[in-house]
């Protein structure tokens, strides 16, 4: 433990105030199931899929018997889509002033770049789309809000995974 808060002072300039794992679990209100799976998504594991117990404190939540395999992680660039953005963000404006529909429009036309940038799933789109089901919901087209937020969800789960905290 004192190893990751050194590196996390030294390379990140992050103080963590916590004692162990579960002082951070509870802290910053995560589960630690989702935690397994980002160590995992970060270090390239391919573990086990079973029941964890994260809850005994005499033997270890997995074991080397666990891990399945091990892949490379490759980094790579979050290219932003500027126009897109810049169309959210003044859908966004929009909305905080009141426009409901000028900013449904412009939320359209932003997913429809995105779209046209990222292909069919990428995080960008998924708060868009969330946006726009919430602003559905506030015109009062409930039918759309519902079909609209499901494909949100739908697309969320596949991206992140299912006891992720978006």
């Amino acid at each position: 433990w004192k190893q990751i808060k050194n590196e996390g002072s030294h390379s990140f300039n992050f103080t963590l105030a916590c004692d162990g794992v579960d002082q951070v679990v509870e802290k910053f209100k995560l589960q630690k199931v989702s935690l397994l799976r980002e160590l995992c998504v970060k270090t390239g594991m391919q573990i086990l899929l079973r029941e964890y117990n994260f809850e005994s404190r005499h033997k270890p939540a997995f074991t080397e018997e666990d891990i399945l395999n091990m892949f490379p992680v490759v980094k790579n660039i979050h290219i932003k889509a500027k126009e897109a953005t810049c169309v959210f963000q003044t859908a966004q404006a929009n909305i905080q002033q009141g426009n409901l529909k000028e900013g449904a429009l412009q939320l359209n036309e932003a997913l429809t770049q995105l779209n046209n940038v990222y292909g069919a799933m990428h995080p960008d789109i998924s708060v868009c789309l969330r946006l726009l089901g919430r602003l559905k919901f506030i015109l009062g087209d409930i039918a759309a809000a519902l079909d609209i937020q499901q494909k949100t969800v739908i697309m969320t789960e596949r991206m992140l995974g299912y006891d992720h905290a978006n």
